[in-house]
This record gives C-alpha cells, structure tokens and sequence, in this order.
C-alpha cells in the first residue's frame, strides 16, 4: 500500500526542502495538480488517488520546483551550494539534456522525476 506521506517526506529530505501539504480536490477534467503557493498546498485530484505511479511523479516535480525557487533565493542571496553532482552526471548520461522541447525548469523538473523515481524506487 502507498503511503504518501512517507514518500513525500523522502523527496523533502532528499532535496532538502519542507514537507508541503497535499489536498485531493475536485479539479475537473483536465486538471490533474496545481500548486497553490499563496495557500501552501498541492491539490491533487480526487481521480488520481488511487494511481500510485503518478502521485510519486506529481510529487516529485512538484516538489522539484519548490526546490529550485530555493535554490534561486538561496543564489540571489549568495549562499548558492552545489550538491548535486549525482543528478547532474545522471542527466548527462541519460542524454536528458538534449530534450529541447521544455523549458529549462521543466526539463529539470521531469528529468530530475524520472531519476529519483528510478534510482530510489526502480521505476523506469
């Protein structure tokens, strides 16, 4: 059985960030997540509850981007660190970089959910 909250506390730990609330909603059709900054949630919608696969990807991009404004306020800040030399070597050499269709965020969100989902949960 998925246990959400614990995945959610291994993402948060592993990128070093908080553990943010989720809420599943009615959301419509065409509507799978949203993050609600302003209200520190992310709603999920109700129709996903029961897809563990997809709530581990929600979470890890969601979370992914919650990670990059920190480390965006941490470098406008100067306290920058580098910690992910890992990921990075992953990327490089699972050639995600050369998938020039998304912006560079959302390159970064979805290559870094497919390596944690595969190096920590065997999901390729």
């Amino acid at each position: 059985m998925f246990k959400i909250k614990k995945f959610q506390k291994e993402v948060a730990d592993f990128l070093e960030i908080e553990i943010f609330k989720i809420k599943f909603e009615n959301l419509g059709e065409d509507t799978p997540y949203k993050l609600l900054l302003h209200d520190n949630y992310l709603a999920i919608n109700k129709k996903l509850k029961k897809d563990e696969i997809k709530l581990m990807e929600i979470i890890c991009v969601e979370y992914r981007k919650l990670y990059q404004m920190k480390e965006r306020l941490a470098h406008a800040k100067g306290k920058f660190k580098d910690t992910s030399y890992e990921y990075r070597a992953w990327v490089s050499d699972n050639r995600i970089e050369k998938e020039l269709s998304y912006s560079e965020s959302k390159l970064d969100c979805d290559a870094f959910t497919r390596y944690y989902l595969q190096r920590f949960k065997g999901i390729e």
